[in-house]
């Protein structure tokens, strides 16, 4: 009795033993085939973009080209800005207003010259004889006719020899609105520099956040696929595969965060 139970339990034990390593193994050929996929996935993901773009006409490979953003330095980007910027040139424009203010201010005290000139024509008249002395051989003076053309030409010279203080106050608002002009447009300038500035270097802040999150991914990646092999082969725990797919995970939120930071940085410097 004691040697059938014996043999009983040897049996059962080496059952489980059995069931246990199918089961091992079965879970190790689906690592495997996982495996095998996403390094697949990963090969039809590269070469994909390359066989489209092999595929594509000279035409729409160059307009891809043409569309490939070029690299903008920052004084370029300063010279757009100030070029195209609305604000700017409404206080250039007011700058150029209070100048044309302050120079007819300033006419008033100058000399002013009016040059006049008319033209008329009147009838013809006839010349009149007027005899000096009596009988017929005597002497005769000839009034002629006056000419029917008339011309007259006028030069009037005016200069204000006293105004009150009119003029000296027209002139001194003048040179106040050209002076408040000038330091709006120069605050303008110095804020849209400032912007433009900021914007730039925030901009090329994300970029090197980006090209870090890339990198961190690809470092992921590949920690990811070592565990997995080692998993695979027994040498190291499941929980090491977890590790590295959770780190891939973050690397990959914080890459998404890099690329939305880059388009705000984009967007601030195109607005």
């Amino acid at each position: 009795m004691m040697a059938a139970l014996h043999t009983r339990s040897v049996r059962q034990s080496c059952a489980t033993r059995s069931r246990a390593r199918s089961t091992i193994d079965a879970r190790k050929e689906r690592r495997r085939q996982t495996g095998v996929i996403d390094r697949s996935s990963m090969v039809a993901v590269i070469l994909v973009p390359a066989l489209l773009a092999a595929a594509a006409p000279p035409a729409v490979a160059q307009g891809a080209a043409q569309l490939q953003p070029s690299q903008l330095s920052l004084v370029e980007a300063l010279r757009l800005g100030l070029e195209q910027n609305q604000q700017l040139r409404v206080a250039a424009f007011e700058v150029a207003v209070a100048r044309a203010q302050l120079a007819q201010a300033r006419a008033g005290t100058a000399i002013q010259g009016n040059v006049q000139a008319s033209y008329a024509r009147t009838q013809e008249g006839v010349s009149t004889s007027i005899p000096i002395s009596g009988g017929p051989g005597g002497e005769v003076i000839t009034i002629l006719a006056p000419s029917p053309n008339i011309y007259d030409a006028r030069l009037v010279l005016h200069y204000p020899l006293y105004t009150g203080g009119r003029v000296e106050a027209q002139i001194a608002m003048a040179e106040a609105n050209l002076k408040g002009a000038e330091a709006t447009f120069e605050r303008i300038r110095q804020q849209i520099i400032f912007t433009i500035r900021q914007a730039y270097y925030q901009l090329l802040l994300a970029q090197a956040g980006l090209d870090s999150a890339n990198h961190s991914v690809t470092q992921a990646a590949e920690n990811l696929r070592v565990a997995r092999a080692r998993v695979a082969s027994g040498v190291s725990p499941k929980f090491d595969e977890v590790q590295a797919d959770v780190a891939l995970a973050t690397a990959r939120q914080a890459q998404v965060r890099a690329r939305n930071g880059l388009a705000q940085g984009m967007q601030a410097l195109n607005g």
